[in-house]
């Protein structure tokens, strides 16, 4: 089912997406890849007291983006507050250098990057993972902005994409190699639901996509015509 939903003046298309019943305020890319280890079936990771159909993840249109205090690559605090004042800013959450599906969307907008700052946005892609994994991502994706590692775990619960792996799939996780309270700096199986938001210059969440579903993610193009037309 499709909504229109003007937010700050701004008209967008509303789905709420197939079996990942997500947040999902804009289009919806489906990415996939051949080196993609079998971690899990799209949702099967999901902890079994977590409902997808009725527990949606993401903050909405309308809502403020929480602040919160993160490090980049070069071991710098970063306030997120501090972003918004330089323009719109695309903020997306990725689960860490070992998801090929992170790694490939990432490099989507790296590919994508001069097109988004032309329409006069800025990107930013935060991970729990420690920072010396950043800087993996940051290789692997020939990243030039700006990825910071989310030492506490407050910005992915307080966007409310965060949930914590169940014994049966950490236990499946390690099967594969991945061990997250290493790889993760804060030693916990927590990740984040891929989520993408718009946030304007007042720190206000203008447009949102949210999924359980690893393999959904946000289509660059949709979002840079976003932020294109609210430079407008």
């Amino acid at each position: 089912m499709n909504h229109l939903c003007l937010v700050g003046g701004a008209l967008t298309l509303s789905c709420i997406a197939l079996s990942g019943c997500a947040t999902n305020y804009g289009h919806t890319s489906e990415i996939r890849t051949e080196e993609e280890k079998p971690v899990a079936a799209n949702m099967d990771d999901l902890p079994e007291k977590l409902d997808p159909k009725t527990q949606q993840p993401g903050l909405t249109p309308g809502e403020r983006a929480p602040n919160a205090r993160l490090v980049n690559v070069e071991g710098d605090e970063v306030e997120l507050d501090d972003l918004w004042s330089s323009g719109p800013t695309v903020v997306t959450f990725y689960r860490g250098s070992w998801c090929p599906f992170c790694t490939k969307a990432l490099s989507r907008w790296q590919d994508k990057l001069p097109d988004l700052e032309e329409a006069g946005g800025q990107f930013v892609a935060i991970s729990p993972e420690t920072r010396e994994h950043s800087i993996e991502t940051v290789d692997m994706t020939d990243a030039t902005y700006l990825v910071l590692s989310d030492s506490s775990g407050e910005a992915i619960r307080n966007y409310r994409v965060a949930f914590e792996l169940e014994e049966r799939t950490q236990k499946k996780y390690r099967g594969y190699g991945i061990d997250l309270e290493k790889h993760n700096q804060i030693h916990r199986w927590e990740l984040p639901a891929p989520a993408t938001f718009v946030v304007d210059r007042d720190g206000v969440v203008r447009w949102a996509f949210a999924e359980w579903d690893y393999k959904k993610r946000a289509k660059p193009k949709d979002v840079i015509e976003f932020v294109e037309a609210m430079n407008k």
